[in-house]
């Protein structure tokens, strides 16, 4: 009768015990970890295309305190028309990163409650595989996605740099 009675406890002690946890909590570090180091990328991307905002304010007062005629060049106008373009596509990619920065925001408050989670075993844990494959790949979309704008950034920065020298001898000729 003993032998029943230490087994069943035995079996009960062993049921509540969860051999996961620890390969669930190194998951979630690795996701917090990933995170981290997207949102510092993120920072010193938006920072980037601050810097190009700005220069783009500076060339455009400069230009609306300079310009006196009513009438320019082809070459000018289609000049200083790519330049507008350029100005709207980086506070457009600008507020793409913005998004993409709360999105990181959300996600790792997500990432948290999870680990909080697993931590008080609460919650489905049959589905914590699966809920941790989720966040891996939430956050492989959010880099994939925070790779795209760094790709149009990289484009629009070439862009943008080979139209200052045309500006700068338009600015230089009035």
């Amino acid at each position: 009768m003993k032998f029943v009675y230490y087994g069943f406890l035995f079996l009960l002690f062993f049921s509540c015990l969860d051999f996961k946890k620890s390969n669930y909590r190194d998951s979630i570090n690795s996701l917090a970890n990933k995170l981290s180091s997207l949102q510092e990328k993120q920072i010193e991307f938006i920072d980037s295309i601050n810097f190009y905002i700005n220069n783009s304010i500076v060339i455009d007062s400069i230009f609306k305190s300079t310009y006196k005629e009513d009438t320019l060049s082809l070459y000018n106008a289609k000049n200083i028309d790519l330049f507008l373009n350029y100005k709207r596509n980086f506070t457009q990619l600008y507020m793409e990163t913005l998004f993409i920065d709360s999105i990181i925001f959300l996600k790792r408050e997500t990432i948290e409650n999870l680990k909080n989670d697993i931590q008080k075993s609460s919650g489905k844990r049959a589905k914590y595989d699966y809920f941790i494959s989720f966040e891996e790949y939430e956050v492989s979309r959010i880099n994939n996605a925070l790779k795209e704008s760094q790709l149009k950034f990289k484009e629009l920065k070439i862009k943008y740099e080979d139209l200052l020298p045309k500006l700068n001898s338009y600015f230089l000729s009035l």
